[in-house]
């Protein structure tokens, strides 16, 4: 889960046009919360470069998010749902694709995903 974790700050980055402050401080903390070694995201983000399209970042990410157990996908996905607002604005770009995971590829209950969203949050807070 570490690894597609990483993947998606990465593609949810790329959406909006790279890391800002906001999500380069978010990922310090999703480390922490989430115990992921530095190395996990340098990994990450070599494998996001080697992909030129963001239809391929993208396809990367589902094929790692399809390799999880249901408990670690909606993890994920509350996750990406996080760093897309991470700075304040979802844009459409990251709506578009959250929806499209939630209900078309995974058809997981947004409600669990928000569930889990909250969770999240409350424990960033005490990061």
């Amino acid at each position: 889960m570490k690894l597609t974790l990483a993947k998606i700050y990465f593609l949810m980055a790329d959406l909006e046009n790279g890391i800002n402050v906001e999500e380069e401080t978010l990922k310090q903390k999703i480390m922490k919360l989430e115990d992921v070694p530095e190395r996990i995201f340098e990994i990450a983000e070599q494998q996001h470069f080697e992909h030129k399209s963001i239809n391929e970042k993208t396809a990367d990410c589902i094929q790692s998010l399809e390799q999880l157990n249901e408990s670690e996908r909606i993890r994920c996905l509350a996750w990406m749902s996080l760093i897309a607002n991470a700075d304040g604005n979802l844009g459409d770009k990251e709506w578009d694709l959250i929806a499209d995971l939630y209900i078309d590829v995974f058809d997981i209950s947004v409600r669990d995903v928000v569930e889990t969203k909250l969770e999240l949050a409350s424990k960033l807070n005490t990061i």
